[in-house]
């Protein structure tokens, strides 16, 4: 018979040739911590509109919610990184790393489903989740041991940054959890910096100001450039368009700047030939769906945006990718921004 902790390693083993970066488990109790934390936070309108962050509790912190007799989260993570070439031109836009391929939730539950069917008879009462029901999985990511979270609000690893898309398997299978990452957990892994909070040109980003707060990064979402230019339905506020940069979708900012991505970031701004090496680099150290040849890349062509005319052309032109989030109206209403930001409309 097998023993939990070969089966765990199998477990990690399998993950890490399919591609996944890190691999954790955590019992399935619920964070009541971080709970109250979240539910404080969206009490503050932090949340926005965004009505999946806005339904009656309980999923949020409860895995059971989720999983009946659920026992043990597997927790993973999975690299998305690539960077971004220089600007085109004035009429382009930037799309954040995380969409500049393929859609994630595809790309992740189909790799998902290679390890399950792996380990088939371990997963007969199972869940998967990436970012599609409101857990707080940085939080179980943190608890796993997986990274702590900043001030940017982002789940940090001190060995791969924070350019990582988190999973879940909820199971009833009881396996042996990691070393608890709690305290791994404190924001006093930022120690003094606040270069998150300084660069966020729409202030979207504060802290309590404790330094040894583990809780104290505040993102305010109504201010933030990826929920104004993805979930936002809304015209963009006049006080924050100009903030928008070129941001057509999404936002990096707060990611660019910090010292645990550096190291990912080497060669971005030096010569060509340095560039394609590290883009090369990148690009071997994440699934192939998520290069940007896969999906519509680093920068959007403005003109060629404003000029779709139906849903059909934007379907087309779209689809299978993260843009579809924002969808046409949404994605037009940032290439206006952009563009006037440019001084081109």
């Amino acid at each position: 018979m097998i023993s939990a902790k070969s089966l765990s390693q199998d477990l990690k083993a399998a993950a890490l040739s399919l591609g996944f970066n890190d691999i954790r488990f955590i019992a399935a109790k619920p964070l009541l911590e971080a709970e109250a934390k979240f539910l404080e936070w969206r009490e503050q309108g932090y949340a926005a509109d965004m009505q999946y962050l806005l339904r009656d509790n309980p999923v949020n912190a409860r895995p059971q919610a989720l999983v009946a007799e659920a026992r043990t989260i597997i927790m993973l993570t999975a690299g998305y990184y690539t960077p971004a070439p220089p600007k085109p031109g004035p009429d382009w836009g930037r799309v954040s790393a995380y969409a500049v391929g393929r859609d994630y939730h595809k790309v992740l539950r189909a790799k998902v489903k290679l390890l399950q069917q792996e380990f088939k008879d371990l997963f007969l009462h199972s869940r998967f989740f990436t970012d599609a029901v409101p857990l707080l999985e940085k939080s179980f990511a943190a608890s796993a041991g997986l990274g702590f979270q900043g001030r940017n609000t982002l789940l940090i690893s001190r060995a791969q940054g924070s350019y990582n898309f988190i999973l879940e398997l909820i199971t009833d299978i009881e396996f042996e959890p990691d070393p608890d990452g709690s305290p791994h957990m404190s924001a006093m892994a930022c120690g003094a910096c606040t270069r998150c909070i300084t660069a966020c040109p729409t202030g979207a980003l504060n802290y309590s100001g404790d330094l040894s707060d583990q809780h104290n990064g505040i993102l305010d979402s109504r201010k933030c450039i990826s929920y104004l230019t993805i979930e936002n339905r809304a015209e963009i506020p006049q006080e924050l368009q100009a903030g928008i940069g070129d941001w057509v979708f999404g936002c990096d900012i707060c990611q660019d700047v910090c010292p645990y991505n550096a190291k990912l970031r080497a060669g971005a701004t030096h010569s060509a030939e340095l560039y394609a090496r590290e883009l090369a680099a990148a690009k071997s150290k994440i699934f192939p769906e998520f290069h940007p040849e896969a999906g519509v890349g680093h920068w959007l062509h403005l003109p060629s945006v404003l000029a779709l005319k139906t849903e059909e052309e934007f379907r087309q032109r779209f689809a299978g990718t993260p843009l579809m989030r924002a969808k046409l109206s949404g994605l037009q209403r940032n290439a206006r921004v952009v563009l006037r930001n440019a001084g081109l409309l």
